[in-house]
C-alpha cells in the first residue's frame, strides 16, 4: 500500500512539472480553454441531443458508448430501441460495441426506460 501511495505522488509531481498539453505551461495557467456550448459542454464534444437525427436519443446527454462507457460517440453507430412505446437512439463509440450491442440486444435493453 504504501508503494501505492509513494507512485501516486511521484505521478503526481510529474504532472505538475510538465507543460499543459494544449501548449501553454503548467506555471503561466495560459493553457487554451474550450469554448462550451449552451450545454456547457466543449462546443466540439459528440453530445447525442447534437447529431441531427429522425430519431431522438434515448439520453440527450449521451457522450459516451452505451456499451462499454468510452468516447467520444458516434453518429454512424447507432441502434433503436423502443421504449414505453416510442422508438429512441443509443450512441455507440466503435461498430464492435454496436454490433455487442445487437448480438446481445435482449440483455442491453432489459430495463432499459428505467436507466
Amino acid at each position: 500500500m504504501r508503494k501505492l501511495v509513494v507512485f501516486l505522488a511521484l505521478i503526481g509531481l510529474i504532472c505538475l512539472a510538465l507543460p499543459a498539453c494544449d501548449g501553454g505551461s503548467a506555471e503561466s495557467g495560459q493553457g487554451k480553454q474550450a469554448e462550451l456550448g449552451a450545454d456547457g459542454l466543449p462546443k466540439d464534444a459528440a453530445v447525442a441531443q447534437r447529431f441531427d437525427d429522425e430519431v431522438p436519443p434515448l439520453r440527450p446527454m449521451q457522450t459516451t458508448c452505451f456499451i462499454c462507457g468510452k468516447g467520444p460517440i458516434k453518429q454512424e453507430h447507432h441502434a433503436d430501441v423502443t421504449v414505453n412505446g416510442e422508438q429512441k437512439r443509443v450512441y455507440f463509440d466503435s461498430q464492435e460495441c454496436k454490433q455487442n450491442f445487437e448480438e446481445n440486444r435482449e440483455q442491453w435493453t432489459q430495463g432499459i426506460g428505467d436507466r
